[in-house]
Order: C-alpha cells, then sequence, then structure tokens
C-alpha cells in the first residue's frame, strides 16, 4: 500500500508500480511469443525397424503315388519328381520311408493296410538326382534330398530327382489285389 507523502511521489510510486506491472506481462507476453517460435522450428525423429520373417514355401510338391513294375534283376526308374520351393533364406529338402530299412511291403489296397507278416521286397527303394546315379538308399530316418540351399528369389527353384527300385529272384510276384508299397515322407524346412 502506498504512504501519502507530500508532492508528488505517491504519482510516482504508482507509475513506478504500473511500469512495473506492465514490463512484466510484456516479459510474460515475449515468453509466450517465444515459446511459439520455438515449437515451430523443433524437429523430431522417428526411427523405424523391420524384421523379415524366415520363410519356405513349397509351391509344388512331388505326386502322391507313383507306380513302378519290373521284372526281377531289373533297375525300374520312375519318371522325374520335382519340388518346386521359394525361401528367403537358407533352406533343405528332407527324405524318409516309413520303414526303418527302406523296402516295400506287401499291402492290401481293400484293407488299406500293411498286410501282417506280408512279403517284402529283398532290397529298399533308392533315390537319384539322375537316372544314371549316384543312388541312395532311403531309410526310415530324415536324410537331405539337399540341404543348405541359398534363398532362392521370387522365381523359387526346381528340385528334380529320381527313385529306382531293383529286385532279384529272391522276391515273389504277388496274387491279385496285392502290391508292394512303401511312403515316402518329405520334409522341406529352413536350415540354421
Amino acid at each position: 500500500m502506498l504512504r501519502a507523502t507530500r508532492g508528488r511521489r505517491p504519482l510516482v510510486a504508482a507509475f513506478a508500480f504500473f511500469r512495473i506491472g506492465s514490463v512484466g506481462v510484456l516479459a510474460g507476453l515475449l515468453a509466450l511469443w517465444g515459446t511459439g517460435l520455438a515449437q515451430a522450428n523443433q524437429t523430431s525423429t522417428t526411427t523405424v525397424s523391420f524384421t523379415l520373417a524366415e520363410v519356405i514355401e513349397v509351391l509344388s510338391w512331388p505326386s502322391g503315388a507313383v507306380s513302378l513294375a519290373g521284372a526281377p534283376d531289373e533297375a525300374v526308374i520312375s519318371a522325374p519328381l520335382s519340388f518346386r520351393v521359394r525361401a528367403n533364406a537358407p533352406w533343405g529338402i528332407y527324405i524318409r520311408t516309413d520303414w526303418a530299412d527302406g523296402r516295400m511291403r506287401e499291402y492290401d489296397p481293400n484293407a488299406g493296410d500293411y498286410v501282417p507278416s506280408g512279403r517284402s521286397l529283398s532290397r529298399g527303394i533308392e533315390w537319384a538326382f539322375a537316372p544314371s546315379g549316384p543312388w541312395v538308399s532311403v531309410t526310415g530316418a530324415d536324410f537331405p534330398l539337399v540341404e543348405g540351399m541359398p534363398p532362392t528369389g521370387a522365381q523359387g527353384t526346381v528340385v528334380e530327382f529320381y527313385l529306382r527300385q531293383t529286385t532279384t529272384f529272391e522276391d515273389v510276384s504277388l496274387p491279385a489285389g496285392r502290391e508292394y508299397r512303401i511312403v515316402l515322407t518329405y520334409t522341406a524346412g529352413l536350415v540354421y
């Protein structure tokens, strides 16, 4: 509160108070205006990262059924079987049979099952990349057809192979309605 004094002092004091108050308001406005300028010129960044999943896609598998026929002491070779694969990471294809020794067993198509205590061929089924071989036995354990293959690109890669069954005179011809059969299982996957 201002005291009344002689002369003009109360007016000077009031003016000084007004002036100090005006400077405070002006400083506040400048501070707000300055903040507005600073915000208009500020920048920030966003870093975007992307993790690409490793994928293998089998576009086509070998035929679901292959019929072979032959005579003893004759090697019967299938037509080519093939996979078409696309992958963006190293990959492989593995093959195995449903029998540990890889030999075809007597099968009854009407019953839809192998014949208990039925016959089996004396030699196991084999595979190769060419009809001339070299031939590799197929067993009940996964074995690589190809392994550590590089990424394929969008077009993919074709893997072609052949099957061979060799018989001898030890093998017996089966009665009508029976056949020798084996199931091959393929596994395509990424290789780490």
